[in-house]
């Protein structure tokens, strides 16, 4: 992982909490950054990672990271549904998971 990357996907989060503020204008600070830093760990921080060897623009690795990224978690949580694990477990397995693969893959 490059300071490029963290500088990358924190402006992403800083621009997410931006528009959740408005957004999200009724809600207290800490749940609104809360929701945010969970959308961005299941949704595009895996992706990022995962397509860092395959996909050289930033942003279409986030673009497309992200539709990767909520595939493979949605898929894997059905199938692990599938298999008896329940979903409470495949929420937070799962994207911890293929973030542990993305950051394996991109080394």
């Amino acid at each position: 992982m490059e300071l490029r990357d963290l500088q990358v996907l924190g402006g992403v989060y800083v621009a997410s909490v931006v528009v959740g503020a408005v957004v999200f204008y009724n809600e207290p600070v800490l749940s609104m950054l809360l929701l945010m830093a969970s959308l961005a760990i299941v949704s595009y921080v895996p992706g990022y990672f995962l397509l860092k060897k395959v996909v050289e623009n930033v942003a279409e690795r986030l673009l497309f990271g992200s539709a990767v990224s909520v595939a493979i978690i949605g898929v894997g949580a059905y199938y692990l549904g599938l298999f008896g694990l329940q979903l409470s477990f495949s929420s937070y397995l799962l994207p911890l998971a293929v973030l542990g693969v993305g950051l394996w893959a991109s080394r």
